[in-house]
């Protein structure tokens, strides 16, 4: 598990890695803020989404093959 992690994450790490140590410790801390922040939303409008009765009742029935996926 961990080597495939490491495998899809490779890329990221090779982006990340060099912005994280160019820039002041303010804004590395700010990246960390904003993005915390936008998963925040993210799931926020995911449970909005898939409570909604319409869809909720289409996720429950493909469920088994969605969620996998």
């Amino acid at each position: 598990v961990a080597g495939v992690t490491l495998a899809n994450g490779g890329d990221n790490i090779g982006v990340y890695t060099p912005v994280f140590l160019s820039v002041e410790p303010l804004a590395a801390v700010a990246y960390c803020i904003v993005f915390l922040a936008l998963v925040a939303v993210l799931v926020a409008l995911a449970k909005f989404v898939a409570t909604r009765p319409p869809i909720a009742e289409v996720l429950e029935r493909w469920e088994h093959i969605l969620f996998p996926i």
